[in-house]
């Protein structure tokens, strides 16, 4: 619509406000209609101040309609959904539906009204004809706007009607599903409550394995604290048994002046080697083989533990592969685990005197053929063997088979975390690396050229 359309219809004839009057008596009606529904619709600002009037709609108030079909769009076309040309006329469904040159329609229909009634104003009869005509109609369209009302409100009540069916179905749809969810928290806490029942024993018994553990070590600390006071005081019964042989000799020399023979070489008294725990004593029974002495005040778990057993002459050191890549390289795959750690463990018999073997779960074929071609490539790869545990078979049972398989004088390393590999191991004879001590020596002590990440 443009400005001069616009402004015209903002500043309506008469003739054209009397055609328009049963359309804008029935927005006056939706507007009020509206507010009163449930749930409520918003009647336009404009046409508030006129929302208590029930019987005789003002003036005023049908000027407002106008002006709020004309910028309301949407207030409009919710008029124009109810009205009928049985209800506003011609005239009003062109006011409301709006289709083009609509304004022209609208003043030709408002000039044919006019001069009818200038035609009729000739006498006195017929103007009265005329306004007992115009009464009728005005009671027709107040009919008129009635059953529109009435047919609004059958419509909104209808809605509202549909709306609380909607909402009830979806409140019964929304209770199904929260007892469905319900049933399935009830299984999901009562399938939590066994397992934390069945964790509260495993606690308790890794609680027992711990303090079983706890005084195992204590013990052993103990006979170490016995072995390092046995050791010192062999050392003091040495100096002192020097201290008298010097003592002796002094007196056969001021004595009788007998010279010490040329070739008589002073007597030596080693030191007694340190008495053997519970544990090695129980591993010397059952499988002829002793785990290598520590040296004094050197405990088991510590670091210097694992350089001092790496280097000792002719050692065999059997890893653990998966237990110690898994908790090295968490991260990467399988195989650049096990690549990574076959190259660790070449370096390091590089520098070391000890022959590695690494044992893995499972086959592999592309890893096996890696390193039977690295194993043949010179003499640096030839001291590292990799091996992978049969089909259904643990690089456990394989590890702790091929400590029965070594002569019992060749010192046997076995490098796990694993509980039941570090026990059997012990049992067997063999001497117990962490995975941790075994990685914490990486690049320290020279071990390795380069850090490993």
């Amino acid at each position: 619509m443009n400005d001069r359309v616009a402004e015209g219809a903002r500043e309506p004839a008469t003739g054209v406000l009397s055609l328009l009057t049963p359309v804008l008596e029935l927005a006056v009606i939706v507007a009020q209609t509206g507010e009163r529904a449930t749930p409520a619709m918003q009647a336009p600002n404009g046409l508030r101040p006129f929302l208590q009037f029930t019987r005789r709609i003002p003036p005023p108030a049908l000027r407002a309609a106008r002006k709020v079909i004309d910028d309301d769009v949407v207030f409009r076309e919710r008029v124009a959904g109810i009205a009928t040309e049985a209800l506003v006329g011609v005239s009003g469904m062109l006011f409301l539906n709006r289709p083009e040159g609509w304004e022209n329609d609208l003043e030709s229909l408002a000039n044919e009204t006019h001069d009818e009634m200038e035609e009729h104003s000739a006498s006195r009869s017929d103007r009265k004809w005329e306004r007992r005509l115009a009464g009728a109609e005005s009671s027709a369209r107040r009919a008129e706007a009635g059953l529109a009302k009435s047919r609004t409100d059958l419509a909104l009540a209808q809605a509202a009607a549909a709306a609380e069916r909607n909402a009830r179905s979806a409140l019964e749809e929304a209770l199904e599903e929260s007892r469905r969810a319900n049933a399935l928290l009830d299984n999901a806490l009562q399938v939590a409550t066994e397992r934390i029942r069945g964790l509260d024993k495993e606690v308790k018994t890794l609680l027992s394995t711990c303090r079983d553990a706890d005084r195992e070590l204590s013990s052993l600390r103990e006979e170490r604290s016995q072995r390092q006071t046995l050791t010192d005081a062999v050392a003091e019964a040495l100096a002192a048994v020097d201290a008298v042989r010097t003592a002796i000799e002094d007196v056969h020399g001021a004595g009788n002046h007998r010279p010490e023979p040329a070739d008589a070489t002073p007597p030596t008294f080693a030191p007694r080697a340190p008495t053997p725990s519970r544990l090695e004593r129980a591993s010397a029974v059952r499988s002829g083989r002793r785990p290598t002495p520590l040296p004094p005040a050197m405990f088991d778990d510590a670091p210097e533990a694992a350089h001092f057993l790496l280097r000792v002459p002719g050692v065999l050191v059997l890893v653990d592969g998966y237990n110690v890549s898994k908790w090295k390289w968490t991260s990467l795959s399988a195989s650049d685990q096990r690549r990574r750690l076959v190259d660790v463990l070449e370096e390091l018999a590089a520098r070391t005197a000890a022959d590695f073997q690494v044992i893995f779960d499972g086959t592999d074929a592309d890893i096996v053929a890696e390193t039977a071609v690295a194993q043949g490539a010179g003499t640096r790869a030839r001291r590292v063997r990799t091996s992978f545990s049969p089909p259904r078979v643990d690089a456990d049972d394989v590890i702790l088979d091929l400590i029965g398989v070594v002569a019992p004088g060749r010192a046997v390393v076995v490098v796990s975390s694993d509980r039941r590999v570090r026990l059997g191991s012990v049992d067997r004879g063999a001497n117990v690396i962490s995975s941790q001590q075994f990685v914490a020596v990486w690049g320290s002590s020279g071990f390795l050229s380069h850090p490993v990440r």
